[in-house]
């Protein structure tokens, strides 16, 4: 029977659920429906009628709610009530981001804890995705990026097949004109000179080009002739905006002259923009390649000479590239004669280059393996984050158990749990990524820093970019919240609400796999950053067969120094703390060197060798501490060591002799006969990843390019400050280059420096975030244990007791992946090592440090936690049993 004070009071509840109606308020509104109920009586309504109508015409609990609130809110700009969601958003994705926030500020550490881990991981996979980017889009900026391709040698020699990026300087215009595929053939030459401009004066490294270079390739042209014009006169250059900053400040370069090695007139025609950081051609400088005739070049129609020559090619889209190479070699075997059967030429896309390995490049280039490997940590580091969410959500089910069977009784299914687990999920993931981005941003200038890279964060504006970064977030959300959002909307609520446990094996045997794997993955980066530095280390001070330490090298570029070269090097040898001092035509670490083949006298076109040549002078061997091995060095007593040479141990195992005296050898286009007279032992003239080069040295007392001086080791900075000064008073026109051979050599190995530096950090990294997720899970392990822990020390177990209790669980999940991890790390680093011809012994002790670095770190992690609990009052976990 319908009771109308029964159902006002109930009406009256309703209303109390909603903040903004306070008790006068409510009070109102209840004389204002029993007014209505009355009026409605009188017209011969029931009273269960007449009450309907009266809420109808007094307004819904929930639209009464919101018209209250938007007359007592200050806020002028929404006054939308905050049970209420936005007009955009739909009512449900609302409530669950209502119980997602709240969960976040109820349990705050666990919320940092995921947050700051996949923060760190997003920050990582966006430098490292940022990196990749940007190393795949080296020369992909050129309009006709698709249809440049690089003209790169393949000389067989009888020590195999030797690929080079240098072609014949003559080659370009040849090709260009019998070979119908070819739009523009394209030479760079390039050349080191002095470029002065008033007081300033500088080393410019020159790339002498054809006056269709800007044409092939899209540099932008700021300022200067048409691009038809401005490379085709002699003595003509392009500078870049740097350059033009460098010499001529604000003003305007445009047909103002640079004198170059203080003799040439060379005129500003234009000026380029910067060379992007992701192109393979070099260049602050471009020269008319018809200038080169003027200098006195030599290779200008030399097609048996290879230097610092290159070609590049602009085809038609319909070439093919097989045949374009075969109509190629078929024009230069006109030209090559004799050669033609040891030289062929082939094409590589432009967009190849920077992945290449060709001996003599003019390219920056990276193992392509570097781009795999920063791929796989990436991935690596963001799945160890996502480790870290599902094993915090499924440790924590228990406090979460109740919730959902809660809901379930209530009313929600399955699928809802799962939008809202889900929803979580990604709200986590989303504030993770809006914090990787701030500390991107952060950090990137240190990474251009460190890597010589031009990353800048414009890449996030690429659609690519958003979609791979969208798409990323949502595959993250999903891996680290669809597992919890599985396990935990399966329970049920019957066992549940009776506080039966709930799928704790299922989950623990989950956490134990995951932790496993994070340990399995820190620890093959804590192998291979061990194995990287190890090889660092040995590169840089394995004995190269010489000094290297103490050997400070002068550079000339004056060709006049040759004239007073011995009196130069007298002057020199007087300054205290220089011990010796020697000429030659290069020097290690210089890549610096004639090269040519030589034939045993007596042997076949088949016993030819390629030699690098080295001229040097009498002070030579005892400058670099060299020891001939057999026969004897050059001597001032032997009138005809002009015309004798000696051998290093390499090359004379390639002619096969055992014993070089009495043997002489002819250039292979020469029958000049060259008696061999001794045999030094061998040292490495380039990086510890090639081999060591056969090498000839002859004898020039006259001076030459380089001079190595021998320091004592004694007031460095002073005693090279006094060479230099004694230098400018020989070559006042030209200002000093010179360097340390053992500083010169380091730089070989940036690219391994760099790589152990990033190793480092991402090692750190995956430490830091496997750290934080061990530190929740010692957490969880701890409040699951209390009770535990409290009776263990009722009956007496010892601090150290509990605390190994509790870390044991841990230990055996480091052994498990040591075990796992540890043979295949040691595969992969001996594979890397492989790349260097001169490589240290894999150290097995790096296994014990590895296993050492690992145990510790975990240790002090799950220390904290274990320390607190086992000095905590075991009252304090027992006195509500």
């Amino acid at each position: 029977m319908f009771n109308l004070e029964r159902e006002i009071n109930n009406w009256k509840k309703s209303l109390r659920k909603h903040p903004s109606l306070e008790d006068g308020y409510i009070e109102e509104l209840e004389q204002h429906l029993r007014d209505s109920i009355e009026a409605n009586v009188n017209i011969g309504m029931g009273e269960d009628t007449a009450f309907n109508e009266a809420v109808k015409i007094v307004g819904e609990e929930t639209q009464l709610s919101s018209e209250y609130y938007k007359s007592d809110t200050t806020n002028k700009f929404n006054a939308r009530p905050s049970w209420q969601a936005p007009g955009w958003m739909p009512i449900l994705l609302w409530n669950y981001l209502k119980v997602a926030l709240r969960n976040f500020n109820h349990y705050k550490g666990y919320s940092l804890i995921n947050i700051s881990g996949l923060a760190v991981g997003f920050t990582c996979l966006l430098i490292i995705g940022m990196l990749v980017h940007f190393e795949l889009s080296y020369d992909k900026f050129h309009t006709n990026a698709e249809n440049i391709y690089r003209v790169y040698t393949e000389a067989n020699r009888p020590s195999g097949l030797f690929t080079m990026a240098p072609v014949p300087f003559p080659m370009g215009p040849a090709i260009e004109n019998e070979v119908p595929e070819i739009k523009r053939a394209v030479r760079i030459s390039e050349k080191d000179y002095l470029f002065s401009n008033g007081d300033n004066q500088f080393y410019e490294s020159v790339e002498f080009v054809d006056k269709n270079f800007l044409d092939v390739f899209s540099f932008n042209l700021i300022k200067g002739f048409a691009n038809e014009q401005i490379l085709s006169e002699p003595n003509s250059v392009v500078i870049s905006e740097k350059v033009s900053e460098k010499y001529f400040g604000d003003e305007d370069p445009i047909g103002k002259t640079f004198l170059v090695d203080n003799k040439h007139n060379f005129k500003v025609t234009g000026v380029v923009e910067n060379k992007p950081g992701n192109s393979s051609i070099p260049y602050n400088i471009l020269g008319s390649i018809n200038t080169l005739e003027n200098l006195g070049y030599k290779r200008i129609n030399n097609w048996n000479s290879y230097g610092n020559d290159y070609l590049f090619l602009l085809l038609n889209e319909s070439a093919k590239i097989k045949e374009t190479e075969h109509k190629i070699n078929t024009v230069m075997d006109k030209y090559l004669g004799d050669s033609k059967d040891r030289f062929h030429y082939r094409l590589q896309p432009i967009k190849e280059i920077h992945f290449s390995n060709f001996n003599y490049d003019l390219a920056r280039t990276i193992p392509p393996a570097m781009i795999y490997v920063l791929g796989i940590i990436g991935f690596f580091i963001i799945l160890i984050a996502c480790f870290n969410f599902i094993n915090l959500s499924t440790a924590r089910a228990a406090h979460r158990s109740r919730e959902i069977g809660i809901r379930k009784v209530v009313g929600a299914n399955r699928i809802q749990l799962i939008k809202q687990f889900l929803g979580e999920a990604f709200l986590t993931t989303l504030i993770a990524f809006l914090f990787a981005i701030a500390m991107a941003r952060f950090f990137i200038p240190e990474i251009n820093s460190l890597l010589r890279t031009g990353l800048s964060l414009k890449v996030f504006g690429e659609p690519v970019f958003i979609g791979l970064a969208a798409l990323i977030l949502l595959l993250t959300a999903l891996l680290a919240g669809g597992y919890p959002a599985l396990v935990l909307s399966n329970y049920k609520p019957a066992g549940v609400l009776k506080n039966l446990s709930v799928g704790r094996k299922k989950g623990y045997s989950l956490r134990a796999a995951l932790v496993t794997a994070q340990f399995a993955i820190a620890v093959f980066l804590i192998t291979g950053t061990l194995t990287v530095y190890s090889q660092i280390d040995f590169v840089i001070n394995k004995d190269l067969g010489f000094i290297k330490d103490r050997s400070y090298v002068l550079r000339f570029y004056d060709k006049k120094i040759t004239e007073k070269g011995s009196v130069l090097k007298n002057s020199i040898l007087q300054i205290p703390d220089v011990v010796k001092a020697t000429f030659s035509s290069g020097t290690p670490a210089s890549n610096t060197t004639d090269r040519s083949n030589f034939n045993p006298v007596g042997g076949t076109k088949a016993d030819e060798q390629h030699l690098q040549i080295l001229e040097v002078d009498y002070d030579f061997f005892d400058t670099y501490g060299f020891e001939v091995i057999e026969g004897r060095k050059f001597s001032k007593e032997y009138i005809s060591d002009s015309v004798n040479i000696l051998l290093n141990e390499t090359a004379a195992k390639k002619f096969g002799w055992e014993s070089v005296l009495g043997k002489f050898i002819t250039p292979g286009d020469s029958d000049t006969k060259l008696k061999i007279i001794g045999k030094v032992n061998d040292f490495h003239y380039s990086s510890l990843r090639e081999n060591i080069w056969p090498i000839m040295l002859r004898l020039n007392n006259n001076g030459n390019r380089f001079l190595t001086i021998q320091l004592s080791g004694n007031n460095t900075a002073e005693t090279v400050q006094k060479i230099k000064d004694v230098y400018s008073a020989f070559s006042p026109n030209y200002p000093v280059d010179s360097f340390f051979i053992n500083e010169s050599f380091e730089r070989y190995y940036r690219v391994e420096s760099v790589m152990g530096k990033m190793l480092t950090a991402f090692t750190m990294i995956t430490i830091f975030i496997s750290c934080i997720g061990i530190l929740g899970l010692a957490s969880f392990t701890v409040e699951r244990k209390s009770k535990e822990i409290g009776i263990r020390k009722v009956i007496g177990v010892s601090v150290t007791g509990i605390i190994l209790m509790i870390s044991k669980e841990f230990i055996k999940w480091i052994l498990i992946a040591n075990v796992i991890v540890l043979p295949l790390a040691y595969l992969a680093m001996n594979s890397w090592l492989n790349n260097f011809a001169y490589r240290v012994e894999f150290n097995y002790a790096i296994f014990g440090m590895t296993f050492c670095i690992s145990l510790i770190v975990t240790v002090i992690t799950v220390g904290y936690h274990s320390a607190r609990a086992a000095f905590a009052n075991p009252v304090e976990a027992l006195k509500y049993e």
